[in-house]
């Protein structure tokens, strides 16, 4: 299973690889330490070939430390299957306000 990567962008952040358990602490710590130093106003998630309950755990953490900063976070490109996710957990909204 690939790592989380991810790659600056115009906009934002370019996330790819796993963004499952495995991967999930690492994932997060790096999205935090990333956007600190370079705030982000967009994640597009496109790359993502893997997501979990974790991973859209990891995208909501993501989320609240933005807000935390007094900054937006536009979430595109969420995969199906975490979109799925997001729905069933009541989420889906936060993650993509247009999608629910």
């Amino acid at each position: 299973m690939s790592e989380c990567r991810f790659a600056a962008s115009a906009e934002g952040w370019v996330v790819s690889g796993a963004l499952v358990l495995a991967t999930a602490a690492r994932a997060y710590a790096d999205g935090v330490r990333l956007q600190q130093g370079h705030p982000a106003a967009r994640l597009d998630l496109s790359g993502i070939d893997a997501i979990d309950s974790a991973g859209v755990a990891v995208l909501l953490a993501w989320l609240a430390a933005a807000r935390q900063r007094g900054e937006s976070l536009q979430v595109v490109g969420l995969p199906a299957a975490g979109a799925a996710l997001a729905r069933v957990g009541g989420v889906l909204e936060l993650l993509s306000p247009s999608a629910s």
